[in-house]
């Protein structure tokens, strides 16, 4: 007779040895642990925006450092020279193609993170020798808007070109038309148009359509110049000075309010 592990009695399979099925539960635990192992050691599923970061910032960086010796590296041009080649050349190569991004807060953070590499850069700022320097005051003393202003007036400016189209142009569909599928389970991705609703909400821009009609005053309304003061964050240290001179004028007022009437004697 033939050795076998098994065999058919009366319509129903016998097992020779019960050993193999606890060896095969062993075995589905152990591959089911290797699956587990094998999906931990991948790396995180990047979108096609944080992708094309990595392509943009090194596009920008070559721009940039190509002016690095003959431009950003010499102590005699002024600060305004090198901040204008800075915007003409290095920032749109950045910023192409932001009109139609819609980044997370991460992806903004890394843009943050180059254009205050490069302000230290044209500054001449190392850590060494000048310490900490904040990026509010590295965009004060270049007078550089925050990255996130820049995707938002380009991001509008497309959102004022699209919605001053014809209504049976394509872009004007997209910009009004919805899916008519069911949405899958979870949360949905940030889509553009909710990144725009929060844009005009920003600028305080409640009726659109109106507004976008005229174009300079568009314009105008979306390309905000650097402000100085929004860049000013109270400290501990300017608070303490604050509220030492509170305190000095008001002991001032009480001394002179004591001293008045002898003086109106005199």
């Amino acid at each position: 007779l033939k050795n076998v592990e098994k065999f058919k009695y009366l319509g129903t399979y016998f097992l020779v040895h019960p050993v193999a099925k606890t060896e095969t539960k062993s075995k589905r635990k152990t591959e089911k642990k290797k699956t587990r192992k094998k999906k931990a050691s991948q790396p995180p599923k990047t979108s096609f925006l944080n992708a094309n970061l990595d392509n943009r910032i090194s596009k920008a960086a070559g721009s940039f450092y190509r002016y690095a010796a003959p431009l950003y590296r010499r102590k005699d041009i002024p600060l305004r020279h090198k901040v204008k080649v800075f915007k003409t050349t290095a920032l749109p190569t950045l910023l192409y193609g932001s009109e139609v991004w819609a980044p997370s807060k991460d992806e903004i953070q890394r843009l943050e993170v180059w254009q205050n590499s490069c302000m230290r850069y044209m500054l001449g700022i190392r850590f060494s020798k000048h310490g900490n320097v904040s990026s509010s005051e590295l965009r004060r003393r270049c007078r550089l808007q925050k990255v996130e202003d820049l995707l938002r007036a380009r991001r509008l400016r497309w959102f004022g070109h699209a919605a001053r189209m014809d209504e049976e142009r394509l872009p004007r569909k997209m910009l009004t038309g919805q899916l008519g599928r069911k949405r899958p389970v979870g949360r949905a991705r940030t889509s553009w148009r909710k990144v725009v609703s929060e844009d005009l909400k920003a600028i305080d821009c409640e009726d659109y359509p109106n507004a976008v009609a005229d174009r300079k005053a568009w314009r105008k309304k979306i390309n905000r110049p650097y402000n100085a003061q929004a860049e000013v964050v109270p400290t501990r240290r300017s608070l303490r000075l604050a509220l030492q001179s509170l305190r000095a004028g008001f002991f001032f007022v009480c001394f002179s309010l004591i001293r008045w009437p002898h003086t109106r004697d005199r």
